[in-house]
């Protein structure tokens, strides 16, 4: 499932002078070569960002990530601090350092300048109300942990093996067998944010990885129900030619052998009319059905056009507003070449 998705851990704000880590113990796996910054508006935290879980172990959330997986590769080139997952803001600065702990868990240090927030957020970050990091990433490889002997199959051998409905359940983080693992996954960026993932959260843009695995066993779930219900129909249906059949060669030895037409001749040619007509009124509501599916959609892809039009004018309104509250304009004239030499070593 090679789509952005999202899911959030608690930080804690920090003295960087009292912080320390044993690069000679712990393995850090990403560090930010420019000089760590002081001051009154610089706010340091540091949390877990993904949490290692051992085999058959899983988060609440019904899943878990293999830590070794991770690549940075390409966030390493920026590994900017955004807010709220917003690009209005531009980025409030930086990443510092990236390590696993004892527990193997991946660990994050970054920093916040306050003067990159308007005076509420800012005052929020600096009393530590807001320290929810939410790191985007996207899924490269997944697998299922076996409960049993913790081995690792796909999603194909799951089905051979427990059926559709125990992968289902391993999508869902209900199975008692199966535990849905993400083996390889790609950091994109890392957020402040002021609420974690949840479904009354007020950031509906962010998504997490348990909707995704919502669809991907949903999608399994209709497949599974219609290769199920077209094995019924086939039987249904041999059991149907085989009786039509028998009612044929009965029906054919009752005809009378006279060109007298009968009542009972005239009632079938009745039935058969009538059976004909119905054929025809549900063609043509079928058709009627169509074309209204067809304008819905045509009046859903409209709206969806305005509503990106409407967001994409509303981000450039808040943009020119922006000055006056982050210094939009200092940030903005530098290029990202620039801006590279001036803060990277």
């Amino acid at each position: 499932m090679e789509k952005l998705h999202y899911f959030n851990n608690n930080f804690t704000k920090i003295d960087i002078n009292k912080f320390e880590v044993d690069t000679n113990r712990i393995k850090v796996l990403f560090k930010n070569e420019q000089e760590s910054p002081t001051g009154d508006n610089i706010v340091y935290f540091t949390g877990i960002l993904s949490q290692n879980y051992p085999k058959w172990q899983k988060s609440r959330n019904g899943y878990k990530y293999k830590q070794d997986g991770w690549i940075f590769d390409n966030y390493k080139d920026l590994p900017i601090i955004l807010w709220q997952h917003s690009d209005n803001y531009g980025w409030i600065w930086f990443m510092s350092k990236i390590w696993a702990n004892d527990n193997k868990d991946i660990c994050g240090l970054f920093w916040v300048d306050l003067d990159t927030l308007d005076p509420r957020n800012a005052k929020q970050v600096q009393k530590g109300m807001v320290r929810w990091i939410s790191t985007g990433a996207i899924s490269l490889e997944s697998w299922f942990e076996v409960a049993e002997d913790w081995s690792i199959l796909t999603k194909e051998e799951v089905v051979e093996t427990y059926g559709y409905d125990e992968l289902w359940k391993a999508y869902m983080g209900e199975s008692d067998k199966l535990t849905y693992i993400v083996t390889k996954q790609e950091m994109v960026e890392n957020s402040l944010v002021s609420i974690g993932s949840n479904a009354k959260a007020l950031a509906t843009q962010v998504n997490s990885l348990r909707d995704e695995m919502k669809i991907e066993a949903d999608k399994i779930k209709d497949l599974y129900t219609n290769n199920k219900n077209m094995s019924e129909e086939k039987t249904t249906t041999e059991v149907e030619e085989t009786t039509t059949e028998l009612d044929t060669e009965e029906t054919t030895a009752d005809i009378p052998q006279s060109d007298e037409v009968t009542e009972d001749n005239k009632e079938v040619e009745t039935d058969t009319n009538s059976l004909q007509d119905n054929v025809k009124t549900l063609t043509d509501q079928l058709a009627e059905a169509q074309t209204q599916i067809a304008e819905l959609t045509k009046t859903r892809d409209e709206l969806s056009t305005k509503v990106n039009e409407l967001e994409s004018k509303l981000r450039s309104e808040l943009k020119k507003d922006a000055p006056a509250v982050v210094k939009w304009d200092s940030m903005k004239s530098m290029s990202m070449d620039e801006f590279k030499s001036k803060y990277w070593k």
